[in-house]
């Protein structure tokens, strides 16, 4: 009984022994840890829009005159040539008016008393000096003229415009020509624009 005892005790000591040299076990590796998703990139803020400009400085003119001339011309019909011409001074991006009223007065042969003719010449200019040397000229025109040749019906004229137009210094343009399907008179309109130094 004695003996059994002892082998019991022995093998228990061996065991224990045994399982102490017993290397560890080595820990589980951790799972490997699905990616995350990329994040989505931050959104990037509009950059705030650009203050407007300051408004430029009005156009001052420079210090130089233009002389601007208006020629007009009716021929034709039974009546004379008549030619009017009217012309102003104006400083370069300033306006210039010219207002001119014929009157002239005859007497009616079927009526008897004294006729009144008004015939208005007026001529607005604005020239302007562009920077390759042309002058643009926005410019109103008003005309109008009453003639009666002998023993005829009176002939009206009435001539209004309102232009810009882009000008050689110097050199004439005609603008207009018409005529009038009555009584085959002819309105021919020049213009001309000089810069004065």
């Amino acid at each position: 009984m004695r003996t059994r005892f002892v082998l019991f005790a022995a093998f228990v000591l061996m065991a224990s022994h045994l399982f102490a040299q017993t290397p560890p076990r080595p820990p589980r590796a951790p799972a490997p840890a699905t990616p995350a998703a990329p994040a989505a990139p931050a959104a990037i803020a509009p950059a705030p829009p650009l203050p407007p400009p300051p408004p430029a400085p009005p156009r001052e003119g420079q210090p130089i005159n233009v002389k601007v001339e208006l020629n007009i011309t009716e021929e034709g019909g039974n009546t004379p040539p008549v030619k009017k011409t009217v012309s102003a001074v104006v400083g370069d991006s300033f306006n210039g008016s010219v207002r001119e009223q014929g009157v002239s007065s005859s007497t009616n042969p079927t009526a008897g008393p004294l006729e009144r003719i008004v015939a208005p010449l007026n001529f607005d200019a604005r020239p302007v000096i562009l920077p390759n040397g042309k002058i643009r000229l926005t410019c109103v025109i008003q005309y109008g003229s009453n003639q009666r040749p002998a023993q005829e019906r009176q002939i009206q004229t009435d001539i209004k415009q309102n232009l810009v137009l882009v000008l050689e210094s110097g050199k004439s343009l005609v603008i207009s020509q018409a005529t009038d399907p009555i009584s085959d008179r002819r309105v021919t309109v020049e213009v001309t624009a000089t810069i004065l130094r």
